[in-house]
């Protein structure tokens, strides 16, 4: 499991650089592998369900949370999370 955090002032590179990210992914896995999420309109529950599920149709699963900080109550979980996240997530 591996966690990666984009953040900055530079909205063209942060975008730039999910992009590349997304796409090496996809390349390796496929496009099925990646759920995105918006932390405006999911809840903390709906965001943890996508870290910790897996999928049967992929080797590897990424989730793409936007606006992580909207939900406080998805900080305050993260470490018991973490130990539920499968290691293909």
């Amino acid at each position: 499991t591996m966690m990666t955090t984009l953040s900055g002032d530079d909205s063209f590179a942060l975008a730039a650089e999910l992009k590349r990210l997304i796409a090496e992914f996809v390349e390796r896995y496929g496009d099925l592998a990646v759920e995105r999420l918006d932390a405006d309109d999911a809840s903390s529950e709906q965001i943890l369900d996508a870290l910790q599920g897996t999928s049967f149709l992929v080797e590897a699963k990424l989730v793409v949370v936007k606006s992580p900080l909207a939900q406080k109550e998805l900080f305050e979980k993260i470490e018991v999370w973490k130990e539920n996240v499968p290691a293909t997530t």
